[in-house]
């Protein structure tokens, strides 16, 4: 398998650990300090690493052109919106188990954008796919969470 299969297996291995760390310890946390503290945290294992990269024996060189910084800063723009909206999911009472299953978009969006932004058109199976994705979204997002449906039979009038 190449190795870049194993790298995103081990990313989603870690993010799947940070969802249930989030839903289980961390969502009574404000939004803000969540993303404060992980980008803080994330930068500064990263200045250690560039700081130390001579030791390390790690060719880092920094970007020279501008076009690139630019794709840099608009990159961590956006990937502190993700953040905010993926923390305030868990925040505002999201659970583990749907908001990792509507995290099954990120194809759908990628293949779309990639797309308006000149790529391939989607083929028969990405619709296909699509469809199924929607499916899976409405779904988890329609479905009662657990306690409410509990609630619902204890509430419910004595049948007649």
């Amino acid at each position: 398998m190449p190795a870049y299969i194993w790298f995103i297996l081990a990313a989603c291995l870690f993010w799947s650990i940070e969802n249930v760390l989030l839903e289980r310890y961390l969502s009574h946390m404000n939004t803000w300090m969540l993303i404060a503290f992980v980008h803080v945290f994330s930068v500064s294992i990263a200045w250690c690493l560039i700081l130390s990269r001579s030791k390390l024996q790690m060719d880092l060189s920094f970007p020279t052109d501008k076009g690139t910084w630019i794709f840099l800063l608009v990159s961590a723009a956006l990937l502190t919106c993700a953040d905010y909206c993926f923390f305030k999911s868990y925040t505002s009472g999201g659970n583990v188990s749907v908001i990792t299953m509507i995290v099954v978009t990120l194809p759908v969006f990628a293949t779309i954008i990639k797309m308006v932004m000149g790529g391939d058109p989607p083929t028969l199976r990405n619709v296909a796919a699509w469809v199924l994705v929607a499916a899976a979204v409405w779904l988890v997002s329609t479905g009662h969470a657990p306690e409410a449906a509990a609630e619902a039979v204890i509430d419910a009038p004595p049948p007649n």
